[in-house]
């Protein structure tokens, strides 16, 4: 089946849950897109005590080690939400369209920040001929 999500998305762990207790940036795992030509990454909190998270950047390179990398461009940003996350329970998401194999999701703590969040990449798009 050409739509189903199950077989045309892959899901993979860009931050693990975890405690955030402190301001500053979170930087996520490097992410493959081999196959793939764009993508989604969610933040969701659990239990926010104090302070707030928000989707700071996306980057791309073509070294797995992201040598060189650079900010994915607003014009390949779907719906980049930078707004800070404040409550409990709350989901942030940010898309693109990436040229680079490889991207990194960077969310930033502020504000005497004590939560538990975590983030997930989900790639669409296929491209079954995709070298990048």
């Amino acid at each position: 089946m050409e739509r189903d999500l199950v077989n045309n998305t892959t899901t993979l762990v860009a931050v693990p849950a975890q405690v955030v207790s402190g301001d500053g940036a979170i930087v996520g795992a490097i992410i493959d897109t081999l196959g793939y030509e764009a993508g989604k990454f969610s933040v969701a909190t659990g239990a926010v005590t104090t302070g707030d998270i928000a989707l700071t950047s996306i980057e791309e390179s073509d070294d797995s080690g992201m040598s060189g990398s650079t900010v994915i461009p607003a014009e390949r940003l779907i719906a980049f939400d930078t707004t800070a996350i404040t409550t409990a329970n709350t989901v942030a998401e940010g898309g693109f369209v990436a040229t680079g194999r490889y991207v990194r999701l960077t969310v930033t703590g502020a504000n005497t920040a004590s939560f538990l969040a975590g983030a997930t990449c989900e790639l669409g798009a296929p491209d079954i001929c995709s070298t990048k």
